[in-house]
């Protein structure tokens, strides 16, 4: 073989490798590429899971706080009004004036009104509530109260 064969081989063959070598680096290139996207994507990933396990026992601590609020209004301060509504009629039975069972009379009013009040506040406090009755009912019961205290007829 003359040597313009050989020059022309090692052309070529300098050439494919030339292209090869080329072929390698944009492959690499574009593996690496995918590994950092799928590095980045599972620390997005990763960091969505964090924060929403952040929020789930930030709600079951507050979940768990109004239970434990809705317990003590219903258990003690509901239980507390109910012996002191007690105690007005003992009161009431002992022979007041007409200007005393007034006053009597407004403040039974006022603690009955307290204690249906406390009595509302402890359910919708307490996160079983809405899952014992339903959520219907519950929105229906809510809507009848906000209808009364604002004298509204749907």
């Amino acid at each position: 073989m003359s040597d313009q064969n050989y020059i022309a081989i090692f052309y070529i063959a300098g050439t494919l490798l030339f292209m090869l070598f080329a072929f390698f680096i944009i492959y690499s290139s574009i593996i690496q590429k995918r590994i950092q996207y799928d590095y980045k994507l599972e620390k997005v990933k990763m960091q969505f899971e964090h924060e929403n396990n952040i929020l789930r026992v930030k709600i079951e601590e507050q979940e768990s706080a109004f239970d434990t609020i809705s317990k003590e209004l219903h258990d003690n301060v509901k239980s507390k009004l109910g012996i002191s509504q007690l105690n007005l009629y003992r009161v009431s039975d002992l022979g007041v004036t007409a200007k005393q069972s007034e006053i009597v009379d407004s403040i039974d009013k006022t603690i009955a009104g307290v204690i249906d009040e406390v009595h509302d506040l402890s359910q919708s406090l307490n996160s079983n509530f809405i899952k014992n009755i339903g959520l219907n009912s519950a929105i229906s019961d809510k809507l009848a109260s906000v209808k009364i205290g604002k004298n509204i007829n749907s």
